[in-house]
């Protein structure tokens, strides 16, 4: 966190002034709902821009949360999907020599990938927590090899 060195008084009411400066850069409209959160360790108070629909497309209907964030399920749908094809596309061109297989990804990793690809193919609507099981995996190990793939930005 950083300071900008901008200081407000608090108001008999409890007010801070958010200063125009601020509002501007972080797109705060006048009006808008803010979010509060509050780190005890640290005694601090935090401000978000409050949203009550989709991340990606604002719809209202079957919301979850994903990482802190709302996302209806057909958008999360889509992500899965487009998630599938980059992890199965990666994998064949593994197979054909064609992409470098990230350091973390050889031996056993590179069989579990292949392994988990096998079973997004046959079963391309379950959870990834259903992909976990069916797998033999534990969630957080099919979290991590896709991690594997994505972040490294090797395998596309």
């Amino acid at each position: 966190m950083e300071s900008i060195g901008i200081v407000r008084q608090v108001d008999e009411l409890g007010r801070v002034v958010i200063p125009m400066e601020l509002r501007r850069v972080l797109g705060i409209h006048e009006g808008e709902p803010l979010e509060i959160f509050i780190d005890e360790e640290a005694k601090r108070l935090m401000l978000r821009q409050y949203h009550t629909g989709c991340l990606f497309c604002e719809s209202m209907e079957e919301l979850s949360y994903f990482r802190a964030r709302l996302v209806c399920q057909s958008c999360l749908k889509e992500i899965e999907l487009q998630a599938m094809a980059r992890l199965e596309n990666a994998v064949t061109l593994e197979s054909r020599g064609k992409a470098e297989i990230p350091e973390e990804a050889k031996g056993k990793q590179a069989e579990a990938i292949r392994r988990l690809v096998d079973v997004m193919r046959t079963h391309p609507h379950a959870t990834k927590g259903e992909w976990a099981r069916m797998a033999g995996f534990s969630p957080g190990y099919v979290s991590r090899l896709l991690r594997i793939i994505y972040e490294k930005g090797r395998l596309e």
